[in-house]
């Protein structure tokens, strides 16, 4: 898989089950690009860790996410949908290709909940 289709780890694939999930559990599967999480409105907990992720994006409407597990992918930034990831408390990173430390920390600067970061 390439795309990520988080419709496929729900027990019932409808809309009303999507809002109402909280947690998502997307690891090992070999994804390379984020989409398809614009119903997962109300998701805190995301787990995208062993895959293949370069850029994090399409999560603008997922603000609620509250921790987000990323380590063992291949991001090189942190540009694009953290920035709408306004509660996010844990943000675990390690194991990835991030570049450009002063970009880095000018986008986690902003980042007022956030308690617990792994290592970059």
């Amino acid at each position: 898989m390439e795309v990520t289709n988080p419709w496929s780890v729900l027990p019932i694939k409808n809309t009303k089950y999507a809002k109402s999930c909280t947690e998502l559990h997307l690891s090992d599967r070999g994804i390379k690009k984020l989409e398809n999480f614009e119903a997962f409105t109300n998701v805190q907990v995301l787990w995208l860790n062993n895959n293949k992720i370069r850029k994090l994006e399409n999560l603008n409407q997922n603000f609620r996410i509250k921790q987000l597990y990323l380590e063992n992918n291949y991001l090189n930034s942190l540009e694009g949908s953290l920035k709408y990831l306004k509660f996010i408390e844990i943000l675990l990173l390690g194991k990835n290709h991030l570049r450009n430390l002063n970009k880095i920390l000018e986008i986690l600067s902003k980042l007022t909940c956030l308690e617990r970061l792994s290592n970059l």
